[in-house]
C-alpha cells in the first residue's frame, strides 16, 4: 500500500515537472506566436519588414524593455497595432524627450485605440470601393514620390487637425498618412497597420512608403516595440485628458524595470528541464526495465513559415517578377479568346484581329492590340516596370477578360433563346 502511494507521488511530480516545462516552452516562443511582433513569421506578423531592413543594410531590433530607449539620434522607434494600454504620463514624456532629440517614432494604429489617442490623432470614415487606393504625396522626397497605390483595408482615415502634417492623401482628399513634427523628430502616424503585415508588406507601394519612413536622418536603426504585444502587459494607470501632449522634461535616471515572470522563467527554465529528465528516470527505474522497444515511425515534415519571410525577401530583387505576372495574364486572355472565338491558334495575328473585331467591336480589338503591343515590348526591352505601369496593365487585361466571359455568356444565351 505504501509502495502504491509513493508511486503516484512520483507519477503526479512528474505530471506537474511536465506541465512547469511545456509552459516554459510556450512562453520562451511567445514572440513568434504573438500578433504584430517583428519576430512573428506567420501572416500577421512583421517579421518580413524587420528582415528586409536587415537586407539592406538598416539594424532591425526589438525593444523589449520600456525603459531602455535608443540613444543617440536617428532612430525610429516603431509601435505596430499596440495591444496595451497608453502609456502613462511619465513614459509619453520620456519618448517626446527621446523623439525632440532627432530620432521618429511610427505609430501603426487604429484611430479609436488608446495610443492613438494618446499621441493626439483622431479619426474620420473613409470607405474606398477597390483594394488598392490612388494616393498623391504633398510634398517631393527620396522613396515617398513612389508612392501611388495602398492596399487600404481601414474604413478610417485621420482626422485633419491642427499639428499634423499631410504625408499621403487620396483623390477625395482623405489623409491616410501623417505626422507631427517635436522638436528635432516627429511622429508618423498610419492608422492602417494591416499594410505592414508579412501577407501584405509586398503589395502596391507599400516598400517605398516604408522606405521614406526609415530613410535619412532615421535610418540609423529601426526598433520594433514588443512591450506594447506582450500578453502579461498590465493597464496603466488612467490620467487626466488633456488637449495637448505633455510638456517635454528633461529625463532623469530611468528606474529598473521589475522582473517579468517570462524573465523569471527564462533564468530556471534549465533547471526544470534537467529536473523533468532526472524525474522521468528515476520513474523508470522503479517500474523495471519491461518496456517495448523502440519502434521507427515516419517523421511529416511541415512547412516552414520562414519560407514565406525568405521568398518575399527575395521578390524585391527578381527585376522581371511583375514582367512574368503580365506575360502570363496576357496568355491566359489570348487563350480564352481563342477558346471562346473558336479558333485552333494557327491563325495570323491580323486574322485573329479580325474575328476579334467582328465578335467584340473595334473598340475590344483596338484595346487589346494596345496592351498586347505595350506588355511585347517591355519584355522585349527587358524594361522594370514601376508599381502604377503595373497596376495599370493587370487592371486593362482583367476588364479585358471578364469581357470575353461575360460575351461568352451573352452569346450562349441568345443562341438558347433562338431555339
Amino acid at each position: 500500500m505504501r509502495k502504491n502511494k509513493i508511486g503516484i507521488g512520483i507519477v503526479l511530480a512528474i505530471i506537474a515537472c511536465f506541465l512547469a516545462g511545456l509552459i516554459w516552452l510556450e512562453w520562451s516562443n511567445v514572440a513568434e506566436k504573438v500578433p504584430w511582433s517583428s519576430q512573428n513569421p506567420e501572416p500577421t506578423g512583421v517579421k518580413a519588414l524587420s528582415e528586409f531592413l536587415s537586407e539592406r543594410g538598416v539594424p532591425a531590433k526589438p525593444l523589449e524593455t520600456e525603459n531602455n530607449l535608443p540613444s543617440g539620434s536617428g532612430n525610429t522607434l516603431m509601435f505596430v497595432n499596440p495591444q496595451t494600454n497608453k502609456p502613462n504620463p511619465e513614459r509619453l514624456r520620456a519618448l517626446l524627450n527621446w523623439v525632440s532629440r532627432g530620432n521618429q517614432v511610427v505609430l501603426w494604429s487604429a484611430p479609436d485605440s488608446d495610443w492613438s489617442k494618446a499621441f493626439r490623432f483622431s479619426g474620420q470614415s473613409c470607405r474606398f470601393g477597390e483594394e488598392y487606393v490612388r494616393v498623391k504625396p504633398q510634398f517631393h522626397q527620396e522613396w515617398l514620390d513612389e508612392v501611388q497605390f495602398l492596399s487600404w483595408k481601414s474604413a478610417t482615415c485621420i482626422a485633419p487637425r491642427q499639428g499634423i502634417i499631410p504625408v499621403l492623401k487620396d483623390d477625395q482628399n482623405h489623409l491616410l498618412v501623417g505626422y507631427k513634427q517635436s522638436g528635432q523628430g516627429r511622429i508618423v502616424y498610419v492608422p492602417d497597420p494591416s499594410i505592414i503585415a508579412n501577407k501584405n508588406i509586398d503589395k502596391a507601394d507599400h516598400i517605398a512608403l516604408l522606405l521614406w519612413m526609415v530613410s535619412n536622418p532615421f535610418q540609423k536603426a529601426v526598433w520594433f516595440d514588443e512591450t506594447s504585444h506582450s500578453l502579461l502587459g498590465q493597464g496603466e494607470a488612467p490620467s487626466t485628458e488633456t488637449d495637448e501632449l505633455p510638456p517635454i522634461q528633461d529625463e532623469g535616471i530611468p528606474e529598473p524595470s521589475a522582473v517579468t515572470f517570462l524573465a523569471a522563467l527564462g533564468i530556471n527554465g534549465g533547471f526544470v528541464l534537467v529536473q523533468i529528465v532526472l524525474l522521468t528516470l528515476l520513474w523508470l527505474f522503479a517500474r523495471g526495465k519491461r518496456f517495448a522497444s523502440p519502434r521507427m515511425e515516419q517523421v511529416v515534415e511541415k512547412r516552414d513559415s520562414m519560407e514565406y519571410i525568405d521568398a518575399m525577401s527575395r521578390l524585391y530583387r527578381r527585376s522581371n517578377l511583375r514582367m512574368e505576372a503580365l506575360l502570363f495574364m496576357k496568355e491566359q486572355l489570348h487563350l480564352a479568346i481563342l477558346q471562346k472565338l473558336r479558333m485552333r491558334g494557327h491563325e495570323s495575328e491580323a486574322e485573329l484581329l479580325h474575328q476579334l473585331e467582328v465578335a467584340m467591336g473595334s473598340e475590344f480589338r483596338r484595346n487589346y492590340e494596345n496592351i498586347a503591343r505595350l506588355i511585347q515590348d517591355a519584355a522585349d526591352a527587358d524594361r522594370k516596370l514601376t508599381s502604377y505601369i503595373f497596376v495599370e496593365w493587370s487592371r486593362t487585361l482583367r476588364k479585358l477578360r471578364k469581357e470575353i466571359e461575360q460575351w461568352g455568356v451573352t452569346s450562349s444565351t441568345l443562341t438558347a433563346s433562338k431555339r
